[in-house]
């Protein structure tokens, strides 16, 4: 269970750059409404025991500006510079109205350094906000060292020592959370910095790997189209003489056979049209590869219809043949691969 508040209260729905400036906003706001309200109670119990006029108007402006600054997380909701602006004008009234009552021994004008140093949450972007801000202050402080006495006579000397001491204290005390705050938050900027600028280089390698493998596939597409392009004209070729030998032929066996040929020959190039569109469903995913064994005979006799044309245009017989069963699987598969590519190696011109 949490007791102490929570110094982001307000500020999480800010980006990262002003949530930080309205934590330290809300941090000094929070001491000086505890400071104020000790002050308050100080005052009460002055009151009490030896009554004054003026003791009841400072613990009056005391409570006053312990609501405020203490309310002070819940005005980030109106926007960035509604909080600031509020704790900031309230510290300086504050601080001239106690310093009118009670004079300028108690030294309460240090705390417009606090003043001071919330001011920089504000940004260079503010800076004219910035300069009016901070004339406001220094007017201030020289009316009250011009018309304030040391001591108004509110507060007997021991009083007096005492509430120097402890403003000098809260001041000092306040100033070293703030830049302890700051510094803080600053490192951890840094960090988190450092952090993306990681990711990014681990996001920069992975494009660049990604990229590769891109130009990669392109150089290797771009060679399969070549491929099939040469292969696709090798079919076209032996059809185109298919075509031009079948009329000449007066044989029914050998015209039965040229017919036959012309049949393989568009079958041969259906497949590569085939091979084209799957390559491309490849690419987009729809189909997925699945190898399977490749039967020989097969392949050599699509080789022999694609070639046998333009051999015989040369005075040239193409014949293969394949040992064993070609669609046989999953038997002594060295063996197999090693038969396979001997019938390769047995395709000859005769």
């Amino acid at each position: 269970m949490r007791f102490l508040p929570d110094i982001r209260y307000g500020s999480e729905n800010y980006p990262e750059k002003v949530a930080r400036r309205l934590r330290a906003v809300n941090l000094a706001a929070w001491i000086g409404a505890a400071v104020a309200a000790f002050g308050f109670a100080n005052f009460l119990r002055l009151e009490f025991l030896n009554p004054k006029p003026g003791l009841w108007k400072a613990a009056v402006v005391l409570a006053l500006g312990a609501s405020i600054w203490a309310s002070v997380p819940l005005l980030h909701r109106f926007g960035a510079l509604c909080g600031a602006l509020t704790a900031i004008l309230t510290m300086q009234a504050y601080l001239f109205c106690l310093t009118w009552l009670i004079g300028t021994g108690s030294g309460l004008q240090m705390l417009y350094l606090v003043a001071a140093a919330l001011i920089f949450v504000f940004g260079r972007e503010r800076f004219f906000l910035f300069v009016v801000l901070g004339i406001l202050a220094v007017l201030q402080v020289v009316v009250l060292q011009i018309m304030v006495p040391h001591d108004t006579g509110l507060l007997d000397s021991a009083a007096l020592l005492t509430t120097f001491v402890f403003t000098v204290t809260v001041t000092v005390a306040v100033l070293i959370a703030i830049v302890t705050f700051v510094v803080g938050e600053a490192e951890q900027a840094e960090a988190n910095l450092a952090h993306q600028h990681a990711v990014v280089q681990d996001k920069s390698r992975l494009l660049e790997r990604a990229n590769s493998q891109l130009e990669m596939a392109d150089r290797y597409k771009s060679h399969f189209l070549a491929s099939a392009s040469h292969d696709l004209r090798q079919p076209l070729h032996a059809l185109n003489l298919f075509v031009a030998q079948l009329p000449t032929e007066k044989k029914p066996a050998e015209r039965k056979r040229l017919v036959s040929r012309i049949d393989a020959a568009v079958a041969s190039m259906n497949e590569l049209f085939e091979a084209l569109l799957d390559m491309t469903k490849l690419e987009a995913g729809i189909l997925h590869a699945n190898p399977v064994d490749l039967p020989v005979q097969r392949l050599l006799e699509h080789i022999e219809t694609t070639f046998t044309a333009l051999a015989g245009k040369k005075g040239l017989s193409l014949r293969s043949f394949a040992e064993g069963k070609s669609d046989e699987r999953h038997r002594g598969g060295h063996d197999r691969n090693d038969r396979a590519n001997e019938s390769c190696k047995q395709l000859r011109r005769v």
